[in-house]
């Protein structure tokens, strides 16, 4: 039998929260304190991934579309499997469109990947998660290095794109899933729209000092 949270709404129900959203809180990281988490909570986790304006408007208006998707998440938690899957499809959209024909015809989200990394369109440093990552590394190596006496071996990665090809192995079986068919909601949505929209960005923002050189 269908949850009764996941069936169709009724018009008087369409603007409530969805329940599963009640257990959820905002904590205070300086005191400790917690309130009830709020739409507005909602809506400024969300509006944080935002594209350039280097990105062409079909690209953009398709990646709206996945945000608005995982705003109204909020009404319909179920929305969030939607939503990422549209994300997906933004940045495949994206790649596409930024390679072209050297794509060939109907490329794989895997081969668009590959391609984009052997130009050199994206770099690992252009994605907020791997900054995070990488700070968080470098944090540990000086706790490490206080402990132990001992000092770092190696400052920087030695592959620049050592974090962009673990995406191109795991960004296609990610949207696959999605597409054909699955019960699996996503507890990284969040996540997957900063990969999703940092990919985007950095895509174009290279095109974008291109053409501007070009015209220097």
């Amino acid at each position: 039998m269908v949850n009764k949270a996941d069936r169709l709404r009724t018009p008087a129900e369409t603007g409530l929260p969805d329940v599963r959203q009640r257990p959820l809180v905002v904590v205070n990281m300086q005191t400790g304190e917690t309130r009830p988490k709020t739409l507005e909570d909602h809506y400024a986790r969300v509006k944080v991934f935002a594209l350039s304006e280097s990105v062409p408007d079909k690209i953009q208006t398709h990646f709206e579309v996945a945000k608005n998707l995982l705003l109204y998440s909020w009404f319909v938690h179920n929305f969030i499997s939607p939503a990422e899957m549209q994300a997906y499809a933004s940045a495949e959209y994206a790649l596409r469109e930024r390679i072209g024909a050297a794509a060939g015809q109907r490329p794989g989200l895997r081969r668009l990947f590959d391609l984009a990394i052997k130009d050199a369109l994206i770099q690992d440093t252009g994605f907020r998660h791997y900054q995070h990552l990488r700070q968080r590394a470098i944090e540990f190596d000086e706790i490490m290095q206080e402990l132990t006496g001992v000092e770092p071996t190696e400052a920087e990665p030695p592959d620049p794109q050592g974090y962009c090809r673990v995406l191109a192995e795991t960004f296609p079986p990610m949207r696959n899933g999605y597409a054909h068919g699955s019960s699996t909601l996503s507890h990284g949505v969040y996540l997957t729209f900063s990969l999703c929209c940092d990919l985007i960005n950095q895509l174009f923002a290279q095109k974008q000092a291109g053409e501007a050189g070009e015209a220097a």
